[in-house]
C-alpha cells in the first residue's frame, strides 16, 4: 500500500513539474506571427438583393480587383438579413464621391457606401484569424506547426523531461562557474539523434572578455572534431565528445560522411541564460538546430532586445525556446545580482 501511495506521489510531482515545464516554455517567435492585425479603409455597400450579387461582383472585379489583397472575401453576408456587404475600393484609391459616380452602373442594385477597416495581411495563426473576421471574412490556411507551438502542444511528454533533464545539467554547470568566481551561466550541447551531449561548458568572460558560455561551448566542439581556439584556466571542468563524426548526410547543411557535418549542425544547446548578439550569430554560423535557454536578459539576442535568429538574409536559422526551468535559472543571477 505504502509503496503504491510512492508511486502515485512520484508520478503526480512528474506530472506537475511537466506541467510547469509545459506553461512556462515559450517559442519565440517572428513578429509577424504575435503581432497584432494591421488594418486599411475600405469603402463598403450594401447590395440590396442576394441574386444580383453575381452581377455586382462581376463588375467590381473588372473595375476595382483585390489584387493586392487575395485574402480578403469580397462578401459579408448575414443570417439576419437578406442583403449583402460587398468591398468596393480602398478610400486611398478614390474620394467617395468620384466613387458613386464610376458605380453608375450597378447602383440600383446598392445601398448608401459606407467605409470600415480591413485586415492588410492574410492571417497567420487563429488568433490573428480570430482577429481577422472580427472586421471582415478572410481566408486562413493555417500552419499546423505554428499552432502547436503557440498552444503548448509541441512537444511530448518524453521530450519535455529530456528538455528539463539537460536544462538541470546546464545549471550545474553554471553553478561549477559560481564555485570559479566567473558569471554562472552553464550550457550544453547535445545530439538529439544520439541523444548525447557532446560538449558542456560555462562562462569564463572573468578571464577573457570574448569567451562567453556559447563562445566556450562550441569552442569545445570545435574540439570534439580536431580543432578548438582556445586554452582555459578551469579547462578540466568543461568536458566534450572526442571524434564526434556524424553521418547526418539528410541535412541541408551536411557535407561528406569523412568529415561530418559542420561545427554543431543538427545539434541542441541548452543554456541557462539568454545569449547575447555576438552568441547568437555564432550560433548561426555554426550551423545550431535549435537553443533552449531559461533567464531572459535585458541585452539578450534571441528574444528580448533582438532576435537574431529569425533575422531575413542570414545563411541559416534555426528555432529558440525560452522559460525552461527559469525559476531556477532566475535565481542564479539573483544570488549573485547579475
Amino acid at each position: 500500500m505504502e509503496a503504491n501511495r510512492m508511486k502515485r506521489f512520484k508520478t503526480d510531482f512528474i506530472e506537475g513539474t511537466l506541467s510547469e515545464l509545459m506553461d512556462n516554455i515559450q517559442p519565440v517567435l517572428e513578429e509577424k506571427y504575435l503581432s497584432p492585425v494591421r488594418t486599411v479603409n475600405f469603402f463598403v455597400g450594401l447590395v440590396k438583393e442576394k441574386k444580383k450579387i453575381s452581377e455586382v461582383l462581376r463588375f467590381l472585379s473588372e473595375t476595382y480587383p483585390l489584387e493586392k489583397f487575395p485574402h480578403i472575401k469580397r462578401i459579408k453576408s448575414s443570417k439576419e438579413s437578406s442583403s449583402v456587404h460587398v468591398l468596393l475600393c480602398e478610400t486611398s484609391v478614390i474620394d467617395r464621391a468620384h466613387l458613386e459616380e464610376t458605380l453608375a452602373p450597378v447602383s440600383a442594385h446598392l445601398g448608401p457606401v459606407g467605409a470600415l477597416k480591413v485586415p492588410v495581411t492574410a492571417p497567420l495563426t487563429r488568433s490573428q484569424f480570430q482577429d481577422c473576421v472580427a472586421l471582415w471574412p478572410v481566408n486562413f490556411h493555417e500552419n499546423k506547426l505554428i499552432t502547436k507551438l503557440l498552444n503548448g502542444t509541441f512537444f511530448t511528454k518524453s521530450e519535455l523531461n529530456t528538455i528539463s533533464n539537460y536544462m538541470k545539467e546546464a545549471i550545474k554547470m553554471a553553478k561549477m562557474a559560481k564555485i570559479s568566481n566567473q558569471l554562472p551561466v552553464g550550457a550544453l550541447l547535445v545530439d538529439p539523434v544520439r541523444g548525447h551531449i557532446v560538449a558542456q561548458a560555462y562562462d569564463m568572460r572573468g578571464c577573457h572578455p570574448l569567451q562567453h558560455c556559447t563562445m566556450v561551448a562550441v569552442d569545445m566542439v570545435a574540439r570534439s572534431q580536431g580543432g578548438g581556439m582556445w586554452e582555459y584556466s578551469h579547462d578540466s571542468d568543461f568536458q566534450w565528445t572526442q571524434s564526434d563524426i556524424r553521418d547526418n548526410t539528410s541535412s541541408t547543411d551536411a557535407t561528406d560522411k569523412t568529415t561530418g557535418p559542420y561545427l554543431c549542425t543538427g545539434y541542441h544547446m541548452y543554456i541557462t541564460r539568454e545569449p547575447c548578439v555576438m552568441c547568437a550569430m555564432a550560433l548561426v554560423h555554426s550551423r545550431v538546430e535549435r537553443v533552449y535557454y531559461g533567464s531572459s536578459d535585458p541585452e539578450g539576442g534571441l528574444g528580448t532586445r533582438h532576435k537574431v535568429h529569425v533575422q531575413p538574409g542570414l545563411n541559416h536559422h534555426y528555432s529558440v525556446f525560452k522559460g525552461v526551468l527559469d525559476a531556477e535559472c532566475d535565481q542564479l543571477y539573483e544570488e549573485t545580482g547579475t
